[in-house]
């Protein structure tokens, strides 16, 4: 950015921040009676060694007399600040510490508005746990990363660290010659001394903390042809041949973008870098994007769930380089803005690029229901004083916003929700916004009441659940699990509707609002069936009465792909309700499994497995395993144990799926040898397997014949390999029941053989593989504060959704017990994890009668 810009910038911030002077501050913000315009920090790194040092220096505006300015900083050690006003003169501040990782500098005189300069020194380690400035090794080299995301920017620098201070940053990054070096904007310029070289980079477009973004390393180094600005593959050395399939799908993603918005990339550059520790799956930094390394280092081809999963988060983060980055949320209860419209638009340009990967099978309600219908559930927008305020439902803004979005683009139409999204990022471009400020935008393009749709859905927690009654009665309540106590509410829903009349056979599509509690439409009183959520969106769940959705059951071939995956997420919920029983749900997840699509058949394959967790150990299993042998066997003899040369890209995820499920739960003991040998393979020549067919054969082999011989191969493995998708598999595989194993298993983690970034992806897989974990426990107890300490803090507060308990009572009890007292943080995420099991085992329970019924029967 030209200094021009910035000086122009600094004026605009000035001005509209006078506005806010006035502003009631709250305690866990810093008031805005003086407001940060820029800010450079220099940093001397070495990857080599535990610690960094730097300096900062911020440019200050002030609005009124203050006694003391206030700053963020975690864990480092300052010097004395410096404080010289526009004059030249100079204060010597001290300070101490406050509330809410604020730090408040003063020398016990006023502070007279006007212009002033801060310069402070610190020095701080490295952190450990891919949080922050943090330093990692992979195959015998050290590196440097950040993750700044939510409010970690502050373990590195001094500063205002809220996304409300969105301003010029400039760094200067000292280290040592051979090293890659590498930041948000192009190098300005370099210089050398000695063994170490200073580059300074140009000051970054106004932006706001959390977007900061550095690497230091031994990184190869690959070009991105094609984009409309300079763009480049970071990658840890000896890998930068694997990234031919991200390079490619790039450019194209970035053009669908930028002919979205209506304008080109915000940014001097775009540069990409695959992160072998990583506590996230990406994280939009502005000019220097970050990824797990399996996401960019797919080799020059991917296929399946593989490309799916690596394109739509590419989608997803360079479409935060306009929600999020250029407008950005002005406080994190608004976080959805970010999260949501980055989901949504990544949906929407994977869908239109790369249809093969049929991602808009993979609904947003399906992923929202289960979290947003427990009672603990809160609304999207909360106060948020603190990371774990944050965390609480952090997956919501993303699943649930995304379902909101696509009832709102829905109700408008695509073209004239587009143009509204344009006049937005148009306005509001360099700044922060509310909800009501994309609302007022929306209006400009529809009479629809948008704001009062999203606001309804966004200030209230759960989801409603539309009945339809014989008389043509629709009427709204809030879904809950049978027994649970919660308030009533209300939605303004925009119900999208297809039905057939039973008189003539017409189909006809309806859209209504529901915003009162009930409402009679007479058209509805002569229907064979209804659809409603026609075309797949919709937040809410509903029934049309048993006769009437036995009817639907019985003509899914009249709907689309989208349409069935939604009747499917819709009836996960029906059934957690008690409002269907569990043979409606097998007869749905039957009629899936022989659809057409094979995407829709492993979305029926992962209901299966669903329904088998739920009474595989109980006196059911053998029917159980009968029945599941007899469902998969014939996609089995379809699809082989091979992958072939010409398998769609729906196939090849659907074998392994299909091959683990039949393994796991089914009557093939053939099959478990024969996908521990393909294990073996997997581990022996990785390039030789497909890595979703080796993902699951490292599981089978794990859950059939791990002991504690082959927990130490796979932590080996997991160890000693340059290939990102086999490690990130093993990561995934830690599926040990032995006892033996799972020790060497926790023992590794103590070790750091495995990274802290994917702690939390191992200690899942031990208690999954565990049906009575009392033992597992027991051992667990012993590493605890170990683990609790590794694991990135921000996910700390949610250990206990590690710990699934599998829908087994006694498990349910043993985390109890365990969890109950507790570090204070993880009690949210304890409750709403044990009512979610609780609804497992109370859903199984009351369906148990009908299941073996329905197993006698098959």
């Amino acid at each position: 950015m030209s200094q021009i810009f910035a000086r122009l910038f600094i004026a605009m911030l000035a001005s509209t921040l006078s506005s806010l002077i006035f502003a009631a501050d709250v305690d866990y913000r810093l008031p805005k009676s003086y407001a940060v315009s820029e800010q450079s920090i220099a940093l001397t790194l070495d990857p080599a060694k535990d610690g960094f040092t730097g300096t900062t220096g911020l440019k200050l505006v002030v609005h009124e007399p203050v006694d003391r300015i206030g700053l963020h900083w975690v864990g480092l050690a300052v010097t004395p600040p410096q404080l010289t006003d526009a004059k030249g003169s100079v204060r010597t501040l001290t300070f101490e510490q406050g509330d809410y990782e604020m730090w408040w500098l003063s020398d016990g005189k006023t502070i007279a508005p006007g212009e002033y300069s801060l310069d402070i020194a610190f020095s701080g380690d490295y952190s450990r746990d891919a949080l922050g400035l943090y330093k990692t090794t992979f195959a015998g080299r050290d590196y440097l990363f950040t993750q700044y995301e939510q409010t970690l920017a502050r373990r590195a620098t001094p500063m205002i660290d809220e996304p409300d201070s969105k301003i010029p940053w400039q760094l200067t990054i000292t280290a040592p010659e051979g090293l890659k070096v590498a930041s948000n904007t192009p190098v300005e310029s370099q210089s050398e001394s000695g063994d170490l070289v200073t580059r300074v980079f140009k000051q970054t477009p106004p932006m706001p903390s959390y977007l900061l973004a550095l690497i230091v390393g031994d990184f190869d180094v690959t070009p991105i042809d094609g984009l409309s600005v300079p763009g480049v593959i970071y990658s840890p050395k000896g890998t930068g041949g694997d990234t031919g399939f991200a390079a490619k799908v790039t450019p194209p993603i970035l053009s669908a973008l930028e002919d979205y918005f209506g304008s080109g990339l915000p940014y001097e550059k775009l540069d990409f870098v695959a992160v072998p520790d990583f506590s996230f799956g990406a994280m939009e930094n502005v000019g220097l994007v970050t990824y797990r390394t399996e996401l960019l280092l797919r080799g020059d081809s991917a296929s399946g769930s593989a490309a799916a999963n690596s394109v739509n988060t590419i989608a997803h983060e360079l479409a935060h380089m306009w929600y999020g980055n250029l407008v950005t949320m002005e406080w994190w209860d608004d976080l959805w803005l970010n999260e949501a419209f980055a989901t949504w638009m990544a949906d929407k340009i994977v869908d239109e690029l790369y249809p093969q990967y049929e991602t808009n099978l993979q609904l947003p309600q399906a992923l929202a229901f289960g979290a947003d219908s427990v009672a603990q559930s809160r609304p999207i927008r909360k106060e948020v004083k603190t990371d774990e305020d944050v965390l609480d439902g952090f997956g919501l803004n993303y699943s649930k916003g995304h379902s909101i979005l696509n009832m709102l683009e829905q109700s408008m139409g695509e073209d004239a929700f587009q143009r509204a999204i344009q006049t937005y990022m148009g306005k509001h471009r360099w700044s922060n916004t509310r909800a009501s400020d994309l609302w007022a935008a929306l209006a400009t393009e529809t009479s629809v009441a948008v704001d009062v749709i999203a606001d309804s859905y966004l200030e209230l927690a759960g989801f409603p659940l539309i009945t339809f009654g014989k008389d043509g009665v629709v009427s709204q309540t809030r879904f809950h699990s049978p027994g649970a106590k919660l308030p009533e509410q209300q939605w303004q829903i925009p119900v999208v509707t297809r039905h057939r009349d039973r008189d003539t056979g017409k189909l006809t599509e309806s859209v209504f609002a529901l915003s009162s509690q009930s409402v009679v439409l007479p058209q509805y009183s002569k229907a064979e069936w209804i659809l409603p959520g026609a075309g797949g969106n919709g937040y809410y769940v509903w029934h049309t009465g048993d006769q009437r959705y036995q009817a639907l059951l019985e003509n899914l071939d009249e709907l689309s792909a989208r349409e069935k995956a939604a009747v499917l997420a819709n009836s996960n919920q029906l059934l957690q309700g008690d409002i269907i029983g569990i043979d409606q749900h097998l007869q749905l997840l039957g009629g899936l499994l022989a659809d057409d699509s094979m995407t829709l058949a492993l979305s029926a394959v992962n209901g299966l497995r669903g329904i088998a967790g739920m009474y595989f150990h109980s006196e059911l299993q053998p029917e159980l395993k009968a029945f599941i042998t007899r469902a998969l066997t014939p996609w089995y003899e379809q699809l082989g144990t091979q992958t072939r040369d010409d398998d769609s890209d729906s196939a090849r995820d659907l074998r392994p799926r299909v091959l683990r499920t039949l393994a796991e739960f089914g009557d093939k003991p053939e099959l478990v040898a024969e996908m521990t040998k393909l294990a073996d393979q997997y581990l022996t020549q990785p390039e030789s397997v497909d890595p979703r067919l080796g993902h699951e054969a490292l599981r089978v082999a794990a859950l059939f014949n791990g002991d504690e011989a082959m927990a130490k191969r796979y932590i080996a493995a997991y160890r000693e390999t340059n290939n990102s998708n086999l490690r990130s598999n093993l990561a995934y595989s830690m599926y040990f029941r032995d006892s033996a194993a799972a020790q060497a298993v926790f023992q590794s983690l103590e070790k750091d053989d495995i990274q802290s970034g994917d702690t939390s992806l191992v200690i899942t897989g031990l208690f999954y593989a565990q049906p009575n974990q009392r033992g597992l426990y027991q051992t667990f107890e012993g590493y605890f504060d170990m683990l609790s300490a590794k694991i990135p803090e921000f996910y700390r507060p949610t250990m206990p959704a590690f710990t699934t308990a599998n829908c087994n009572s006694e498990n349910l009890a043993l985390r109890e017990t365990f969890y109950a007292s507790r570090d204070s943080s993880m009690l949210t995420q304890l409750r709403k994890s044990q009512e979610s099991t609780k609804n497992c085992i109370d859903t199984a329970e009351r369906g148990y009668a009908a299941m073996a019924a329905f197993l006698g029967g098959s």
